[in-house]
């Protein structure tokens, strides 16, 4: 009896962790596709990369990535599935210049553990994709700018 109510609760846990995957994962693909496509846009073609207004997007997605991080280290996903779902896409936005300014400056205005456990779970998707590829984690500038590209072609209603 024990070790059925044992398994009946590890299984729950992983429909959960599945469940709060598979939204995370509809959301980004559906509800974030403009949010990512004008961070894109920001981040390449940015005439003021200063606009308040400008960097709402690049904001939002951060905070997104930021909620992904919490179910993360709150251990409710776990790393290979971000890997899975997110990195590709999250890599050029977090490794700009410009993120990294933006990151840097809402530190010292507002918090200085604004995005903290992005930055940690972060590190540990990079340490993961060097484990899965076998090559240097870190994007070039031409690779960055080449997959903004991509994300800011991205259909939007």
């Amino acid at each position: 009896m024990l070790i059925g109510n044992y398994l009946t609760m590890v299984l729950w846990e992983k429909r959960t962790n599945i469940d709060i995957l598979l939204k995370l994962s509809d959301e980004y693909e559906n509800n974030m596709l403009c949010v990512r496509k004008k961070a894109a846009e920001y981040l390449l073609w940015g005439k003021d990369n200063d606009d308040i207004e400008s960097k709402k997007n690049l904001v939002r997605l951060l905070d997104f990535y930021e909620g992904i991080s919490l179910f993360w280290s709150d251990g409710l996903i776990e790393t290979k599935y971000i890997w899975h779902f997110f990195f590709g896409a999250m890599q050029p936005f977090y490794e700009h210049p410009h993120t990294k300014r933006l990151i840097y400056e809402e530190r010292k205005k507002i918090s200085k553990e604004a995005w903290k456990d992005l930055e940690k779970l972060y590190k540990e998707l990079l340490k993961l994709e060097q484990k899965n590829t076998g090559e240097e984690s870190i994007l070039s500038e031409v690779e960055i700018k080449r997959r903004l590209e991509r994300e800011s072609k991205l259909v939007c209603n």
